[in-house]
Parts: C-alpha cells; structure tokens; sequence
C-alpha cells in the first residue's frame, strides 16, 4: 500500500496487492 517501508520488501509487495 501507501506505507510502502523500503525496510520491508516482502511486506511492501505484500501490501501493494
């Protein structure tokens, strides 16, 4: 989503579906 952390990666294209 929005609250894409660079940090996280997996949870970042995890929240962006």
């Amino acid at each position: 989503g929005s609250l894409c952390l660079a940090l996280s990666l997996l949870y970042c294209t995890k929240e962006n579906r």
